[in-house]
């Protein structure tokens, strides 16, 4: 959003002076291999404040000028999925509180939390495109993002993940199952078993993975060993939403601000 608003009052200034050309002359000359060359995680993370934030903010201004994007300031937007679809603002559609339990109750005291984090549809759309999803099918999977959270955890000698995310109805929970199961699939090079309709286990040298289907709710694990995931599993069973997340908690004060290492390792 604060990104978003400098972009369109920048926008307005420079048409209104008739700028726009200056400014093209003077980017034509700029550099730009370094984000061209950056990891396509980065460059999406980057690009989306200044380019769909200041959608968000133009939905705003071409309603009601700076008095409603004034407005927002009083009460921001809480999740990436309002200002991809300011509407879900308007309508005050917020994240889903998830049920999660903290693995580490179950894993003991030499495993230890690498990352908790909320991916958001964003995070979700960006995650299936580096694993090769379409543009297209990254979207249209993240759409109907209700909420999600996710802890990876590791002993050094493992990594191992719980991720459960709340979708706005069964057929977008249904999208992003399908969509989520061929993308890691692929991008892990595993061999898929269908359970049955609701679960889809995989494994490769290296990966343990499960996706459970139950309503609207996805639950991914993915670890590094078959007694892990037994683990994992049973880390879950009776999770109920926390009373606050371990950053809220501040209790991980070596917890990573973004899972994106352990995304891209073997992409």
């Amino acid at each position: 959003m604060i990104e978003g608003d400098a972009t369109m009052a920048e926008t307005i200034y420079l048409v209104q002076n008739d700028l726009v050309d200056q400014l093209l002359e003077e980017q034509s000359g700029m550099d730009s291999s370094a984000v061209e060359e950056a990891p396509f995680f980065l460059t999406e993370s980057l690009y989306f404040p200044y380019i769909t934030g200041a959608e968000f903010i133009m939905y705003f201004w071409t309603e009601g000028g700076w008095e409603s994007v004034n407005a927002i300031w009083e009460n921001p937007p809480t999740t990436s999925e309002q200002i991809i679809h300011p509407e879900k603002y308007e309508a005050g559609e917020n994240a889903i509180p998830i049920a999660i339990a903290d693995p580490l109750d179950t894993f003991g005291s030499s495993w230890r939390l690498l990352e908790y984090n909320e991916n958001g549809e964003l995070g979700i759309r960006i995650f299936l495109q580096n694993g090769g999803a379409s543009f297209e099918s990254a979207t249209a999977a993240s759409e109907g993002w209700g909420g999600d959270a996710t802890y990876i955890i590791t002993n050094d000698d493992e990594t191992a993940m719980v991720w459960t995310s709340d979708w706005d109805s069964e057929g977008d929970a249904t999208e992003f199952f399908e969509t989520l199961t061929e993308t890691e699939v692929a991008r892990l090079g595993a061999e898929r078993s269908d359970v049955d309709d609701n679960t889809v286990s995989f494994t490769t040298d290296g990966w343990v993975g499960e996706v459970h289907r139950d309503g609207n709710v996805i639950t991914y694990f993915l670890t590094q060993s078959e007694e892990s995931m037994d683990m994992m599993r049973e880390s879950q069973v009776g999770a109920e939403v926390p009373v606050a997340s371990p950053a809220e908690q501040d209790a991980t004060p070596n917890a990573t601000p973004s899972n994106v290492a352990f995304w891209v390792r073997e992409s």
